[in-house]
């Protein structure tokens, strides 16, 4: 056993994740095996350090089944249904982490139930929820689709109206999820090899949403990440200056709207991008490197990467400032 899924699994789990766990192997409604339960009891001694030698299944076989002779095949099938309610509690465990998801779930049932009156209870929980969500991203804007989704389900069974309003906005909430999502993945392959990207199997998808977007962009001024990721494509695509300050207008002006690591991101592309125009000897981007080393430094973005500056970054900084003579 001491090789075995289930404890390279149980080894990463926290104190208190193996003493919740331990609550969901002994609830009725988890679990009905008293040999599971068992089990768990005699793991719950050995954790977290599972030596090897408290592992051989002879030992704990034992130990879960009284009086009984060693049954290779019983004790695997055990140690099996075990991973599998270590699965559980785990796909447990993070939906009660994300209550939208949650809330998601619980709407879909709540139409099945036809009970409208707890539906919009739940909806306006969710409304919330959203509305709480700091960062519109490719997520946001999927969970934006579910719960009109959601909406158009109750809609249509209750046939109250209004089922074409929520349809419509569910086709936009899609669209700017699939958009965002795109040009994330596809900024993501330029960045680590373009030559993957030249050679990826749906080109021309992404070059019909490229024109698209190159004559509708300004329709898109309130959807701060679509355009960060818009600019940040071409700016890795075509290596056109133009792009790279508006992104840079961008971290300077509306740095609160994205997530920390989408800010450590944007500079990172523009950090890159300086190396690149550096490289073919404009030498001008080094003041722009060096003001961008200084701002990620005054607003402690540098601290998302690391506890402490690498002495690699700090070498970085030294040496970018010397070279631009400050």
């Amino acid at each position: 056993m001491h090789n075995s899924k289930l404890i390279g699994l149980l080894r990463k789990f926290t104190k208190e994740e193996f003493r919740s766990f331990g609550l969901f192997v002994n609830s009725p409604y988890f679990n009905r095996e008293k040999v599971l339960s068992n089990l768990h009891s005699e793991l719950k001694k050995l954790y977290p350090e599972f030596e090897e030698k408290n592992l051989e299944k002879k030992i704990i076989y034992r130990k879960i089944f009284k009086g009984k002779d060693f049954n290779d095949v019983l004790m695997r099938n055990t140690v099996s249904d075990m991973l599998k309610l270590v699965m559980e509690f785990l796909a447990v465990t993070g939906l009660r982490r994300n209550a939208f998801l949650k809330n998601n779930l619980l709407l879909s049932e709540l139409v099945l139930k036809e009970d409208e009156k707890m539906f919009k209870k739940i909806e306006s929980e969710s409304v919330k929820l959203l509305k709480n969500t700091p960062a519109r991203n490719h997520n946001y804007f999927y969970d934006q689709y579910l719960l009109e989704n959601q909406r158009w389900h109750l809609a249509q069974i209750k046939k109250s109206g209004g089922s074409e309003q929520n349809f419509f906005r569910m086709f936009d909430s899609i669209t700017l999820s699939f958009i965002i999502n795109m040009l994330r993945i596809n900024t993501y392959i330029l960045n680590t090899n373009k030559h993957m990207f030249e050679n990826y199997h749906n080109p021309e998808l992404m070059t019909l949403l490229e024109n698209y977007l190159d004559e509708a962009i300004d329709r898109f001024n309130q959807i701060h990440y679509l355009k960060y990721y818009y600019n940040a494509f071409k700016l890795a695509k075509t290596q056109d200056e133009k792009y790279f300050y508006i992104l840079k207008n961008m971290i300077e002006n509306d740095s609160k709207k994205f997530k920390i690591d989408d800010r450590a991101d944007i500079f990172t592309t523009l950090s890159n991008y300086c190396y690149y125009k550096t490289f073919n000897g404009e030498l001008n981007f080094l003041n722009e490197q060096f003001n961008l080393l200084r701002q990620k430094f005054e607003t402690g973005l540098y601290k998302y990467e690391a506890s402490s500056i690498k002495p690699l970054t700090f070498m970085n900084v030294v040496i970018t400032g010397l070279e631009c003579g400050e």
